[in-house]
């Protein structure tokens, strides 16, 4: 994944980025548990993704481990595919809007959609 330009700010939107190129835009996450799930924070900074309350949103925002809308199911480090839900829409997933493609957005896209055109899997490296 990547942001926008290279580098992450507030409200950014996360966009789908090539992993099999290293390059400067590329974001690392930390991955913390917060007992419902996880907290995703860009690596050096205090930015975490959150989906918004009233959309399929998903942005950066300033991390607070309060904040139902930044935390996240599914996750797994195993190297294995899992699927990233939002806590507050267990129906939805982290995807993308078709087949992936350098440079989307990724946004909370219905399950059943994102799987059923594999945009819904993720694999943490």
């Amino acid at each position: 994944m990547s942001c926008p330009g290279g580098e992450c700010k507030r409200n950014d939107q996360i966009e789908l980025g090539d992993c099999k190129e290293k390059s400067n835009e590329d974001v690392q996450f930390v991955a913390t548990s917060s007992g419902k799930g996880h907290q995703f924070r860009v690596t050096n900074t205090n930015l975490c993704l959150q989906k918004s309350a009233r959309s399929v949103t998903v942005t950066l925002e300033p991390c607070n481990t309060k904040n139902k809308f930044q935390t996240f199911v599914g996750f797994k480090s195993d190297g294995i595919r899992f699927d990233l839900r939002p806590s507050t829409s267990t129906k939805r997933c982290l995807s993308q809007h078709h087949h992936p493609k350098n440079g989307e957005t990724i946004y909370a896209e219905t399950c059943f959609k994102a799987h059923n055109v594999d945009t819904g899997y993720w694999v943490a490296y």
